[in-house]
C-alpha cells in the first residue's frame, strides 16, 4: 500500500533563502547534513546546487521521478499510486530536483514562448557533465513523440556517449571529464515537439593526445579501439553490435580504402573490424611479447596487450613516456567500444566513414612510436648540420603510407624547417629531436582534431535542418581548473569560466538590482564582486589585454624560437600590468586572480600553442595526401597553413586568416556564446564536488567552503532574501493566475492588465488569505512576489481553481451521464407503470435527475415531517458535521485497511512482481483490491423510513450509495452542544445527578440554535442482498426495498488473545497492562481494551442469535458498526423513482441479472424481531436489567414473533380529499405507552442504563398488542391523468424553447462584447510584446555592433603590425 512508503522527512533546508542564519558556514553545513542522507539536490531559489556524491543513489532518477516532477510535483491523487511504483530503498519524491529544473525549463519555453538554457557550471568532477545528461533525459522523455520527434530524441540520447567517447577523457579529479565544451541548442516547434538541434564546441584539449599528467589518461576512444582490436584480433567478438560496411571496407590499399566515396554504406553486411585492425597492426606487441609493459598494469586488464601504445602512457618530459600505464579501474573500455558504434549507427554515418574514423585513431597511435635520434649523443647536431633520424623507419613507411603521402617527403617535413628569407630566398634548417617530436605531437593532435570536428558535424546532420519556433540550450563546459602546472589550455579554460560567473552575477545580482531600481521598487544595495575587472584584463583590445598582447606576439616574434617567443611573452606582459590588482609575475609565469582564486601561468609553449597552426613543410606535405577522407577532414587547416606560407607582400587578404590565432578563436567562440546565452531565459546549475578523492560519503567541508565563496553562493542568497524571489511581466502573470479571482475568469476584466493583477492579488490577500501582507510589490511593468513559499501559495490557489474547473467539468459529465441513463431508466420504469396502470406524480414526471440530493458540503434541504413536503434550511455548520460523520462512516472498513503490498522475491532475469495480502481474510490478489480505491457516492437523498409499521412511526434519515456498491442509513440525533451522545457516557452512581443532569439537557433542547446532531450509521447494506423494490399503483411516495435475512454480524470479528507474552498494552489507548487494570474484547473489532477508559459506549450489535443486545464498544466502532440488523425497509421519499432505478441499475451492472420491480398496492415485507435477552449473569446484570424488565411486560403486549421474522402487508388507497398532495400511513394500532417498568427506569437514572438504550428506543418502547393485524395502510394523493401530463409537457416544451431564443440572443450579445474586449486586450498585448521585442533587439543589435567595431579595430591594428614587419623584413 502506499502508506507502506512514506515519505522521507525534510532535512536541512531544501531551499537556502530559507536558511535562519546567513553564513558561507551554514551553508556548507546544510549542504553536509542533506549530504548525509544522499539529498545532492539544494536550491536558492530557481538556482539548483548539485553535491556530487560520487556513488549512485538508488531510483533517484526512475519513471516514479520523472512522472512526479512532469506534473511539477503536485499529483495529489497520483502521487500515492508513484509511491506505490517504487520499490523499497527507493530515493523519496519531492524537494529540489534536477528533474524539476528540466521542467521548470522545458515548460516555461512552451508557456512563454521564449528560448530557454541551462548554465551548467563548477569544478572538474563536480557532476556538469551527468546533469546534463539527465536534463537531456528529461526532455526527451517528456516531449512530443511522433516519428520525426522520436527519431530526433534518439540523436539527443545517443550523441551523449559518442562525444564522451571522444572528447572525455579520465583526469586526477574526474573518472569521466569533460575535455572540451559543448552548447547542445535542441530546436522545438511551437507545441514543445522536438523537431532537430545543433552542436557547438569549443576549447577542445589537444594537447591530451599526446601527453597526459601522472595519474590521467588519454581520450577514452583510444582505450576503446584497443579494447576492440583486442576482442576482434584475440577474442570471438561476441556481443559486438553490427554495423554497415561497403565494397572497400578491407581492401589493402590505405588510401584506396578511405577514399571509396561511391561506397556510401548502403548495405547491410556488417563491418570487418578484424580486418581493419589487422591492416592498421593493432596487434602490436602480441598476447605473449608485451615489451615495455609493466606486470601489474598486464595483469589488471584482459586487454593490457593492447595498450602499451606511447601516447597511452604519462608524458614525463623531454619526449619520454612512463613505463607505468595508469590504471583504468571501474571504466568498462569493451562496452564503451559497443556503445560507441551503436551511437554512430544512430548519427547516420556510413559504415566507410566508420571505418575512416577509426583507421585514423589507430593512425594517430602509430605516430606516437614514431622514436627520432640525434646524430650525436645528447640530442646536438653534428658538424656537418645533419638532421635527426628514424629509430624505426618500418613504423615510418607505415605511417606515410596510411597518410597516402611519399614517406622520404614526410621524413624531411619532420625533422627540416622550412624558413622563407625575404621575397625568393628559401633556407632549411635541421630540427633537433624535441623539435621532432613538437612536430610529430603536432600532427597528431591536428588529426584527432579533424576526427572530432568530423564527429560533432555528423551529429549535426544528423539533426538536420528543420524548422523551428523554439530553442532550449544545455551548456556543459568543463569547470574552473588549477593544477600544479597550468598551461595555455588552463589559460582559456579559466577565461570562459570567468565569462560564466560574469552572465551569472549580471543576470542574477546586478541585473536584479537594476530591475528594482526600474520598476521603482524599494531595494537595499547589496555589495558583491564583480568580475568584470578580470575580464577585462584578458580580453580587453584597448587597453590591449592579455589575449591581445599574446596574438601581438606571435606576430611579431613569428620567426624566433618558441622558448624567446615565451620568454618576450612573459616580459611584455609584465611590463604592461606590473600595476594591475588582478595580475603578478612570478619566477616561471605569471598569476591571475581569478574570481576561483589565484591561478598560476607557465609560459612555456604559451606562443606555440597559441599559433595553433602546422609548420609549412608538414602542411605542403600533407595537401598532397591521396587520401581523400584525410583531405575532408583537414581542409581548414590545411588551408590556413598554405595561406600562411605565402610571403605577405603577395598575399592579397591574407592577414586575416594569418592573425586567427587558438586565442583569439576562443575569444570569439567565447563572445557568440555570451551572445546566444543572453538571448535566452537562463537557469542555473551549479555543482560542487564533496571531496577531491572521489570517494562515496565523504564530504570535505574545507573543500566544500572554498567552493561556495568563489561560487559567490552567499550574495546570491542575500540577494533573494533582501529582493524579490519571482518577477513576472503583467500580461504573463495575468495569463497564467487569471483562474484565481472570479473578477479576471471566467469573464475577461474590464481594464488594464496592471489593474488586473491588483485584482488578483487584493482577492488573494483580502478575501481567501493566502497572500500574507507585504509579501507582493506592483511596479510599472511587472509583478514581484517576495518569498518562494508566497510563489507555491500562488501556484496552489492556481491548482485549486484548476481542481474546481475539473470538478465542475466532471459533475456536468456525470450530470449529463446520469440524465442520460436516468432517461433509460425512466422510459423502462414509464413503461412499466404504464402496464400496470401507476398513477403519477407531477414532480416526479417533470423533474430533472441529479443524483446527489443531499450535499453535505452545502447547506442541507431536509424533507419536512410531512413526506414529500416543503423543505427546512440547515445551517452549515450542521452540514460539516455530516461531512465529518459520513467520511468516518465511509472509511471505517476493517477488511480494506487490512490489505498490505508485497514484492516477490525475483528470480534470474524476471522482474520482481507486486501482490497484496489481506491478514483478515487471508486472500492474495495480484491486482489492487476495489477496497483500496476510496469510496465515492453516486447517489444521495433524504428519507423518511417506517420505523414501526405498528403505530407508522418514522424516522428522518439520510440515504447515501457508493461506487463500492453499498447502501448507508445515516440518522440524525440531536444532543446537547456540550455533552456526549446518550451512548456514549459512562453510568452514574448518583440520582440526584441525574435528574440535574436532565435538567439541564432539556433546558438545553429548548434552545433550537444549540442543538448538535450527532449522525449514526443505521443501517448497511450490500446491494447484493437486494431481491426486490416495489412500489405502489397509486400516486405516493413508498418504496419498499426487500433484502435477504441475515443472521451474522457484517462482518466476522477476530478477538486479540489474552495471553502472558501479550498483548502487554491496551490496543486502543496504548495504557500499559497492570494487575489493577481491567481487558475485555470489543465486541465489534475484537481488539484488547481496557474496560475503564475505552469499552465505555453502548452500543446495540446484531449477534448470530438473533438478538441487538446493548453492549461496550472501543471509541473506533462508534460510527463504524451498523445499529440495526439487515431487514427489509419502507422507505418514504418523493425521490422514489430515481432510487428505485439507481438500485435496479447498480444491482444490474454488479450482479449481471436485473432486479425484479414489484408494482402492486398489496406489497409484503419482512419483519424482525430480537430474540429475548439471556438470563443475568452477575458481571453483566447492569446491561440485563432492561431486558428483564421488558420481560415482565409479556402479559401487556409482545411482538408477533420472538426472535425470528414475520411478514406484514403494505396496502395503497386513494385519499377522498382532492387537494391532498402528502401521503398518510395508518398503522395498525394507535401507539401504546410506555410501560411501568421503562418508565421507572427513565426516571431513575440508576447506572445509566436508560442512557444506554437511547440509541435504539425506536424499536424497542413501542409493543404491538396481541391480535394486531399486520397491515400498513398508506394513503395516496390523486395523481395527473395522462391527458394532463401531455398537456403540461407541451406548455414546458413552449417555455423551454423561448427562454432557450432568449439565452441564445443574449449570449450572442455578450459574446461580441467579450469579442470586442478581446481583440482590445490582444491588441494591447500585441504591442506590449513588440516593444518587449524591439528592446531585445536593439540590445543585441547594439552589442553586435560593438563586437563588430572591436573585430574591425582589433583587425585593423594586426594589419597594422604586419605591415610593420613586413616593412622590418624588407628594411633587412
Amino acid at each position: 500500500m502506499a502508506s507502506d512508503y512514506k515519505q522521507r522527512e525534510t532535512v536541512g533546508v531544501e531551499d537556502l533563502v530559507l536558511l535562519p542564519q546567513i553564513s558561507e558556514k551554514a551553508i556548507t553545513d546544510d549542504l553536509a547534513v542533506r549530504h548525509r542522507e544522499d539529498l545532492i539536490y539544494t536550491s536558492i531559489g530557481s538556482v539548483l546546487l548539485v553535491v556530487n556524491p560520487f556513488k549512485d543513489i538508488q531510483g533517484l532518477y526512475n519513471d516514479a521521478h520523472m512522472q512526479f516532477y512532469r506534473h511539477s510535483g503536485r499529483l495529489s491523487g497520483v502521487r500515492y499510486a508513484l509511491l506505490e511504483g517504487q520499490e523499497p530503498g527507493d530515493a523519496a519524491l519531492g524537494g529540489p530536483h534536477i528533474f524539476a529544473l528540466a521542467e521548470e525549463t522545458y515548460r516555461s519555453m512552451v508557456s512563454e514562448e521564449e528560448n530557454q538554457c541551462v548554465i551548467i557550471s563548477g569544478e572538474s568532477g563536480a557532476g556538469k557533465t551527468e546533469a546534463s545528461k539527465h536534463i537531456m533525459q528529461y526532455i526527451s522523455a517528456v516531449s512530443g513523440n511522433t516519428k520525426d520527434m522520436q527519431r530526433v530524441k534518439r540523436i539527443i540520447l545517443e550523441s551523449n556517449p559518442l562525444l564522451e567517447a571522444f572528447g572525455n577523457a579520465k583526469t586526477l579529479r574526474n573518472d569521466n571529464s569533460s575535455r572540451f565544451g559543448k552548447f547542445l541548442e535542441i530546436y522545438f516547434d511551437i507545441r514543445g515537439g522536438p523537431v532537430g538541434g545543433h552542436l557547438s564546441h569549443f576549447l577542445l584539449e589537444k594537447s591530451r593526445v599526446s601527453s597526459q599528467q601522472a595519474g590521467e589518461c588519454n581520450f577514452h576512444i583510444f582505450y576503446q579501439v584497443c579494447a576492440g582490436a583486442a576482442a576482434e584480433l584475440h577474442g570471438d567478438g561476441s556481443g559486438l553490435q553490427p554495423s554497415r560496411v561497403g565494397k572497400g571496407g578491407n581492401r589493402k590499399g590505405a588510401a584506396a580504402a578511405w577514399d571509396d566515396d561511391d561506397n556510401d554504406g548502403g548495405g547491410h553486411a556488417p563491418i570487418a573490424w578484424r580486418e581493419v585492425f589487422e591492416e592498421m597492426r593493432m596487434h602490436r606487441g602480441g598476447s605473449s611479447s608485451n615489451i615495455g609493459q609493466s606486470q601489474s598494469f598486464a595483469s589488471s586488464s584482459p586487454f593490457s596487450a593492447y595498450y602499451p601504445w606511447k601516447f597511452l602512457r604519462p608524458s614525463l618530459g623531454s619526449g619520454q613516456h612512463a613505463e607505468e600505464f595508469t590504471p583504468r579501474v571501474g571504466i568498462d573500455d569493451l562496452r564503451g567500444w559497443r556503445e560507441t558504434l551503436i551511437a554512430m549507427d544512430a548519427m547516420g554515418m556510413a559504415a566507410q566513414d566508420q571505418v575512416s574514423v577509426i583507421k585514423v585513431l589507430c593512425l594517430v597511435l602509430h605516430l606516437g612510436e614514431l622514436d627520432f635520434v640525434a646524430p650525436e649523443e645528447g640530442g646536438a647536431l653534428a658538424a656537418g648540420q645533419n638532421p635527426c633520424t628514424v629509430a624505426n623507419p618500418e613504423e615510418l613507411a607505415f605511417v606515410a603510407q596510411q597518410l597516402g603521402v611519399d614517406a622520404s617527403a614526410l621524413l624531411k617535413a619532420l625533422t627540416w624547417r622550412k624558413l622563407q628569407m625575404g621575397a625568393t630566398e628559401v633556407v632549411f634548417s635541421p630540427l633537433d629531436a624535441q623539435q621532432c617530436r613538437s612536430t610529430r605531437d603536432a600532427v597528431a593532435k591536428v588529426l584527432y582534431e579533424g576526427v572530432f570536428e568530423f564527429i560533432v558535424s555528423s551529429v549535426n546532420t544528423a539533426f538536420g535542418d528543420a524548422p523551428h519556433a523554439l530553442m532550449l540550450g544545455v551548456l556543459d563546459i568543463y569547470g574552473f581548473e588549477i593544477f600544479a602546472k597550468n598551461g595555455f589550455e588552463q589559460f582559456c579554460i579559466n577565461y570562459v569560466n570567468e565569462k560564466l560567473q560574469q552572465i551569472f552575477i549580471e543576470l542574477t545580482l546586478r541585473v536584479e538590482q537594476e530591475d528594482y531600481v526600474r520598476e521603482h521598487i524599494p531595494w537595499e544595495d547589496i555589495k558583491y564582486f564583480d568580475n568584470q575587472v578580470v575580464c577585462d584584463l584578458i580580453e580587453s583590445d584597448r587597453p590591449p589585454g592579455l589575449f591581445a598582447l599574446m596574438d601581438d606576439v606571435c606576430i611579431t616574434m613569428a620567426k624566433e624560437e618558441e622558448s624567446v617567443a615565451d620568454r618576450k611573452l612573459l616580459d611584455k606582459l609584465g611590463m604592461a600590468y606590473s600595476s594591475h590588482p588582478n595580475f603578478l609575475r612570478s619566477e616561471r609565469g605569471f598569476i591571475v586572480k581569478h574570481y576561483a582564486g589565484d591561478v598560476e601561468y607557465s609560459t612555456d609553449g604559451f606562443v606555440g600553442r597559441n599559433k595553433d597552426r602546422l609548420g609549412a613543410d608538414v602542411v605542403e606535405v600533407l595537401s598532397k595526401s591521396q587520401a581523400h577522407f584525410l583531405l575532408e577532414i583537414l581542409t581548414e587547416v590545411l588551408a590556413d597553413g598554405l595561406t600562411s606560407a605565402v610571403p605577405s607582400s603577395t598575399r592579397t587578404g591574407g592577414s586575416r586568416r594569418a592573425c586567427a590565432t587558438a586565442g583569439f578563436k576562443i575569444r570569439q567562440q567565447a563572445a557568440d556564446l555570451v551572445r546566444t546565452l543572453k538571448q535566452c531565459t537562463p537557469h542555473y546549475v551549479r555543482t560542487i564536488k564533496s571531496n577531491d578523492v572521489k570517494r562515496a560519503n565523504f564530504f570535505d567541508e574545507a573543500r566544500v567552503l572554498h567552493q561556495v565563496k568563489y561560487l559567490g553562493l552567499l550574495e546570491n542568497v542575500r540577494v533573494r532574501r533582501a529582493g524579490y524571489s519571482y518577477r513576472q511581466y503583467f500580461d504573463k502573470f495575468l495569463k497564467r493566475f487569471k483562474y484565481t479571482s472570479p473578477s479576471t475568469y471566467p469573464r475577461p476584466f474590464r481594464g488594464t492588465d496592471k489593474a488586473a493583477c491588483e485584482a488578483i492579488l487584493a482577492y488573494l490577500q483580502d478575501e481567501q488569505g493566502v497572500l500574507p501582507p507585504d509579501s507582493f510589490a506592483i511596479g510599472t511593468s511587472k509583478v514581484f512576489i517576495r518569498q518562494p513559499e508566497h510563489v507555491l501559495a500562488l501556484e496552489q490557489s492556481r491548482e485549486a481553481a484548476f481542481h474546481a474547473l475539473s470538478v465542475t467539468i466532471q459533475r456536468a459529465w456525470r450530470r449529463y451521464t446520469q440524465c442520460k441513463q436516468l432517461l433509460c431508466l425512466k422510459a423502462k420504469l414509464d413503461r412499466t407503470y404504464t402496464r400496470h396502470r401507476k398513477t403519477r406524480r407531477a414532480d416526479s414526471v417533470f423533474r430533472a435527475y441529479e443524483g446527489i440530493y443531499v450535499e453535505t458540503d452545502t447547506v442541507l434541504a431536509v424533507p419536512s415531517p410531512a413526506a414529500g413536503g416543503g423543505t427546512s434550511a440547515v445551517p452549515r455548520a450542521l452540514s460539516n458535521r455530516l461531512t465529518v460523520a459520513l467520511d468516518a462512516i465511509l472509511q471505517f472498513d476493517p477488511i480494506a485497511v487490512a490489505w498490505r503490498s508485497f514484492w516477490t522475491p525475483g528470480e534470474a532475469g524476471q522482474p520482481r512482481k507486486k501482490f497484496f495480502f489481506n491478514a483478515l481474510t487471508r486472500e492474495m490478489v495480484w491486482e489492487r483490491p476495489r477496497e483500496l480505491d476510496p469510496p465515492r457516492v453516486v447517489f444521495s437523498c433524504a428519507v423518511d423510513r417506517v420505523v414501526n409499521w405498528a403505530t407508522a412511526k418514522t424516522a428522518k434519515e439520510f440515504i447515501f450509495l457508493t461506487t463500492h456498491d453499498v447502501l448507508y442509513m445515516v440518522r440524525e440525533t440531536p444532543t446537547s452542544t456540550e455533552a456526549l451522545p446518550p451512548s456514549s457516557q459512562p453510568p452514574s452512581s448518583s440520582a440526584k445527578h441525574s435528574k440535574h443532569a436532565a435538567a439541564a439537557v432539556k433546558e438545553k433542547q429548548s434552545v433550537a440554535m444549540t442543538l448538535t446532531p450527532c449522525f449514526t450509521l443505521q443501517k448497511r447494506i450490500d446491494l447484493r442482498l437486494l431481491t426486490q423494490v416495489a412500489v405502489t399503483t397509486m400516486a405516493d411516495t413508498v418504496l419498499v426495498v426487500r433484502v435477504l435475512p441475515v443472521q451474522a454480524p457484517y462482518r466476522p470479528v477476530t478477538d486479540t488473545v489474552k495471553t502472558k507474552a501479550g498483548p502487554s498494552k491496551c490496543e486502543t489507548c496504548s495504557r500499559a497492562a497492570t494487575p489493577a487494570l481491567r481487558r475485555a474484547n470489543c465486541p465489534s473489532c475484537g481488539r484488547l481494551c481496557c474496560v475503564r477508559h475505552c469499552l465505555t459506549y453502548a452500543r446495540p450489535l446484531p449477534t448470530i442469535t438473533g438478538q441487538a443486545a446493548p453492549v461496550r464498544v472501543c471509541p473506533a466502532c462508534v460510527v463504524g458498526e451498523p445499529l440495526e440488523p439487515v431487514e427489509d425497509m419502507v422507505l418514504l421519499t418523493s425521490y422514489r423513482t430515481e432510487l428505485a432505478g439507481t438500485l435496479c441499475a447498480r444491482y444490474q451492472e454488479r450482479m449481471g441479472n436485473p432486479l425484479p420491480l414489484f408494482v402492486s398496492d398489496s406489497i409484503p415485507f419482512s419483519k424482525w424481531t430480537p430474540a429475548p435477552s439471556p438470563p443475568k449473569m452477575k458481571r453483566t446484570h447492569r446491561l440485563a436489567k432492561p431486558s428483564a424488565g421488558r420481560g415482565g411486560e409479556a402479559g401487556e403486549g409482545q411482538p408477533l414473533v420472538i426472535g425470528g421474522s414475520y411478514e406484514v402487508t403494505l396496502t395503497c388507497t386513494v385519499t377522498d380529499d382532492p387537494l391532498a398532495n402528502d401521503t398518510v400511513l395508518i398503522g395498525a394500532a394507535p401507539p401504546a405507552p410506555m410501560t411501568a417498568a421503562a418508565s421507572a427506569d427513565g426516571h431513575s437514572g440508576a447506572k445509566g442504563k436508560r442512557k444506554g438504550k437511547e440509541a435504539f428506543d425506536d424499536e424497542v418502547a413501542y409493543t404491538v398488542p396481541p391480535g394486531t393485524p399486520p397491515v400498513l395502510r398508506v394513503v395516496a394523493p390523486r395523481g395527473i391523468t395522462g391527458e394532463q401530463i401531455r398537456r403540461m409537457e407541451a406548455i414546458r416544451e413552449e417555455r423551454r424553447k423561448a427562454a432557450a431564443a432568449r439565452r441564445r440572443r443574449e449570449e450572442e450579445e455578450e459574446r461580441e462584447r467579450e469579442a470586442q474586449r478581446e481583440r482590445e486586450r490582444e491588441a494591447e498585448h500585441r504591442r506590449v510584446v513588440q516593444e518587449r521585442k524591439k528592446a531585445k533587439a536593439a540590445e543585441a543589435a547594439r552589442m553586435e555592433a560593438e563586437r563588430a567595431n572591436r573585430e574591425r579595430a582589433a583587425a585593423e591594428r594586426r594589419e597594422e603590425a604586419a605591415r610593420v614587419v613586413a616593412e622590418r623584413a624588407r628594411r633587412r
